[in-house]
């Protein structure tokens, strides 16, 4: 009997260390499973980090190059704002040229109508006159 229990306990310790060993062998097993999942993750953090730097330089690159281009475009329009002022002053000058051309102008036109009544009373005048003569004396 004795033999018989010291089998039992010697199997039940078999058993456990067997037991310990699965768990053991399942723990590693786990474990190493992990380890890969971790490194694969790791790689793609790695990766995600790279791609993050490289996108940041990208925009730093297109932040500098938006700059560079708007003051392009704002020294442009202000030698568009230039040269538009120029333009308008020139078209005032030539406003105030043409101005004082119809001023003048209006002036002689007066003056040519003036003569014109003028001529046009000294002929009705004189028709005027010539009637009232006799005949003989227009002759």
């Amino acid at each position: 009997m004795e033999k018989e229990t010291k089998e039992e306990i010697t199997k039940g310790k078999e058993k456990d260390i067997l037991k310990a060993r699965l768990n053991k062998i399942d723990d590693d097993i786990t474990f190493a499973q992990l380890r890969v999942e971790i490194e694969k993750r790791d790689e793609i953090i790695s990766q995600l980090r790279t791609e993050v730097h490289t996108l940041k330089e990208e925009l730093t690159q297109v932040k500098e190059r938006n700059k560079k281009l708007y003051q392009i475009l704002s020294h442009g329009e202000m030698k568009d704002k230039a040269s538009v002022l120029a333009e308008v002053a020139k078209l005032q000058e030539i406003r105030d040229e043409l101005t004082s051309e119809v001023a003048s102008l209006h002036a002689q036109l007066e003056q040519e109508r003036s003569k014109t009544r003028t001529s046009s009373t000294d002929v009705k005048t004189s028709k005027q006159t010539n009637k009232k003569r006799p005949a003989s004396e227009n002759a």
